[in-house]
Protein backbone atom coordinates (compact mmCIF):
# COMPACT_ATOMS: atom_id res chain seq x y z
CA UNK A 1 0.00 0.00 0.00
CA UNK A 2 1.44 3.33 -1.07
CA UNK A 3 0.19 6.60 0.33
CA UNK A 4 1.35 10.19 0.01
CA UNK A 5 0.39 13.60 1.28
CA UNK A 6 1.53 17.10 2.04
CA UNK A 7 1.17 18.99 5.30
CA UNK A 8 1.95 22.63 6.06
CA UNK A 9 3.16 23.00 9.63
CA UNK A 10 3.49 26.35 11.40
CA UNK A 11 6.97 25.65 12.76
CA UNK A 12 10.44 26.51 11.45
CA UNK A 13 12.15 23.98 9.20
CA UNK A 14 15.18 23.49 11.49
CA UNK A 15 13.08 22.90 14.60
CA UNK A 16 10.91 20.31 12.85
CA UNK A 17 13.96 18.64 11.32
CA UNK A 18 15.56 18.30 14.77
CA UNK A 19 12.47 16.49 16.11
CA UNK A 20 11.99 14.12 13.18
CA UNK A 21 15.71 13.40 12.85
CA UNK A 22 16.28 12.50 16.52
CA UNK A 23 15.19 8.93 17.36
CA UNK A 24 14.09 9.73 20.91
CA UNK A 25 12.15 12.83 19.94
CA UNK A 26 10.60 11.06 16.96
CA UNK A 27 9.55 8.18 19.22
CA UNK A 28 7.85 10.71 21.52
CA UNK A 29 5.83 11.90 18.52
CA UNK A 30 4.67 8.39 17.58
CA UNK A 31 1.25 7.53 19.03
CA UNK A 32 0.92 4.58 21.40
CA UNK A 33 4.65 3.82 21.84
CA UNK A 34 6.18 1.75 24.66
CA UNK A 35 9.63 0.42 25.47
CA UNK A 36 11.93 2.67 23.45
CA UNK A 37 15.46 1.26 23.10
CA UNK A 38 18.05 3.29 21.19
CA UNK A 39 20.29 1.16 18.94
CA UNK A 40 24.01 1.66 18.42
CA UNK A 41 23.51 2.30 14.69
CA UNK A 42 21.34 5.37 15.43
CA UNK A 43 18.00 3.60 15.01
CA UNK A 44 15.65 2.50 17.73
CA UNK A 45 13.33 -0.30 18.75
CA UNK A 46 9.88 0.40 20.13
CA UNK A 47 6.58 -1.33 20.69
CA UNK A 48 3.80 0.50 18.89
CA UNK A 49 0.17 -0.23 19.65
CA UNK A 50 -1.97 1.19 16.85
CA UNK A 51 -5.71 0.99 17.37
CA UNK A 52 -6.99 -0.84 14.31
CA UNK A 53 -10.31 -2.31 13.26
CA UNK A 54 -8.99 -5.57 14.73
CA UNK A 55 -8.45 -3.90 18.11
CA UNK A 56 -5.11 -2.87 19.56
CA UNK A 57 -2.34 -4.83 17.86
CA UNK A 58 1.10 -4.40 19.49
CA UNK A 59 4.04 -4.51 17.07
CA UNK A 60 7.67 -4.69 18.15
CA UNK A 61 9.34 -2.43 15.59
CA UNK A 62 12.87 -1.57 14.53
CA UNK A 63 13.31 1.90 13.01
CA UNK A 64 16.37 2.75 10.94
CA UNK A 65 17.30 5.89 9.04
CA UNK A 66 17.57 4.87 5.42
CA UNK A 67 19.46 7.48 3.43
CA UNK A 68 18.04 10.94 2.92
CA UNK A 69 19.69 14.30 2.36
CA UNK A 70 20.65 16.22 5.50
CA UNK A 71 18.32 19.13 6.10
CA UNK A 72 16.03 18.17 3.22
CA UNK A 73 14.83 14.56 3.29
CA UNK A 74 14.48 11.87 5.92
CA UNK A 75 13.91 8.24 5.02
CA UNK A 76 13.03 5.46 7.44
CA UNK A 77 12.87 1.71 7.05
CA UNK A 78 10.69 0.04 9.66
CA UNK A 79 10.18 -3.65 10.34
CA UNK A 80 7.62 -4.84 12.84
CA UNK A 81 6.29 -8.07 14.23
CA UNK A 82 3.28 -8.91 16.35
CA UNK A 83 2.15 -12.31 17.55
CA UNK A 84 0.61 -13.05 14.17
CA UNK A 85 1.45 -10.23 11.75
CA UNK A 86 4.46 -8.73 10.03
CA UNK A 87 4.79 -5.07 9.09
CA UNK A 88 7.21 -3.51 6.62
CA UNK A 89 7.17 0.23 6.14
CA UNK A 90 9.30 2.70 4.25
CA UNK A 91 8.70 6.40 4.79
CA UNK A 92 10.20 9.36 2.93
CA UNK A 93 9.78 12.88 4.31
CA UNK A 94 10.77 16.00 2.36
CA UNK A 95 10.89 19.22 4.36
CA UNK A 96 10.82 22.63 2.70
CA UNK A 97 11.08 25.80 4.75
CA UNK A 98 9.06 28.84 3.78
CA UNK A 99 9.80 32.54 4.13
CA UNK A 100 6.94 32.77 6.61
CA UNK A 101 8.68 30.45 9.12
CA UNK A 102 6.42 27.50 8.32
CA UNK A 103 7.49 24.16 6.88
CA UNK A 104 5.89 22.17 4.10
CA UNK A 105 6.35 18.45 4.58
CA UNK A 106 5.66 16.07 1.71
CA UNK A 107 5.47 12.44 2.78
CA UNK A 108 5.36 9.07 1.04
CA UNK A 109 4.69 5.84 2.90
CA UNK A 110 4.91 2.37 1.41
CA UNK A 111 3.74 -0.26 3.87
CA UNK A 112 2.69 -3.85 3.87
CA UNK A 113 1.10 -6.22 6.34
CA UNK A 114 0.69 -9.96 6.38
CA UNK A 115 -2.10 -12.26 7.45
CA UNK A 116 -5.62 -11.40 8.45
CA UNK A 117 -4.70 -7.76 8.96
CA UNK A 118 -3.98 -7.42 5.26
CA UNK A 119 -7.15 -9.19 4.18
CA UNK A 120 -9.54 -7.63 6.69
CA UNK A 121 -7.95 -4.22 6.78
CA UNK A 122 -7.25 -3.51 3.14
CA UNK A 123 -10.16 -1.06 2.91
CA UNK A 124 -9.56 0.71 6.21
CA UNK A 125 -5.76 0.58 6.48
CA UNK A 126 -5.16 3.58 4.16
CA UNK A 127 -7.34 5.79 6.36
CA UNK A 128 -5.65 4.48 9.51
CA UNK A 129 -2.15 5.04 8.10
CA UNK A 130 -3.05 8.58 6.97
CA UNK A 131 -4.48 9.32 10.42
CA UNK A 132 -1.34 7.97 12.12
CA UNK A 133 0.87 10.17 9.88
CA UNK A 134 -1.22 13.22 10.82
CA UNK A 135 -0.92 12.37 14.53
CA UNK A 136 2.87 12.01 14.27
CA UNK A 137 3.29 15.27 12.37
CA UNK A 138 1.04 17.19 14.76
CA UNK A 139 2.98 15.86 17.76
CA UNK A 140 6.32 16.64 16.07
CA UNK A 141 5.11 20.17 15.30
CA UNK A 142 4.10 20.66 18.96
CA UNK A 143 7.55 19.50 20.09
CA UNK A 144 9.28 21.75 17.55
CA UNK A 145 7.13 24.72 18.55
CA UNK A 146 7.82 24.16 22.25
CA UNK A 147 11.56 23.91 21.58
CA UNK A 148 11.47 27.12 19.50
CA UNK A 149 9.53 29.02 22.16
CA UNK A 150 11.64 27.64 25.00
CA UNK A 151 14.94 27.97 23.19
CA UNK A 152 15.83 24.30 23.80
CA UNK A 153 16.06 21.16 21.65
Amino acid sequence: MRLAGTERLAVPHGALWSVLGDPERLAEALPHVDDLVRLEDGGFEATIRPALALGEVPFRTVWRRDGGVAGETLSFAVEGRSEEYLLELHADLRLTGGDDGATTLAWNVDCGFTGTMRAVGQRVLPAIVRHQVQLVLAAAARQASAATEGGGP
